[in-house]
């Protein structure tokens, strides 16, 4: 035979089972929630991702067309170093011309630039 139930304890033992099994749903109510907030997030982050992929692929259409100038730049490097060079032979012939210095010191537009009545060297 079973011994003789206590009902203050069955009270007791039923509040606190339901005190229990109400913090157990309370915190399954926020459950959702906390999910319903984190895909929100999630989908702005995919927002901002997509925004940035277009931005990206716009970026590299432009530097498909910058290619081939920059080769044509790669290449241009050494014509214009010979240019230079050209042109610095070239000066000092003209400076090796007699009376070029005279008509320096007339007060070309040069002459005024530089500040000095001698030819640049």
């Amino acid at each position: 035979m079973a011994p003789p139930l206590d009902p203050d304890r069955v009270v007791s033992a039923t509040v606190a089972a339901s005190a229990e099994v109400a913090s157990v749903v309370a915190g399954f109510v926020r459950l959702p929630r906390k999910v319903l907030t984190m895909v929100e997030k999630a989908d702005a982050l995919l927002d901002r991702a997509d925004s940035l992929m277009v931005q990206a692929e716009r970026s590299l259409e432009h530097t498909e067309g910058l290619m081939p100038v920059l080769q044509q730049v790669d290449r241009l490097g050494p014509d214009v170093a010979e240019l230079l060079r050209v042109t610095d032979e070239v000066r000092r012939a003209v400076l090796g011309i007699p009376g070029v210095g005279m008509l320096w010191r007339r007060g070309g537009p040069a002459a005024e630039a530089t500040g000095t009545d001698q030819p640049a060297r």
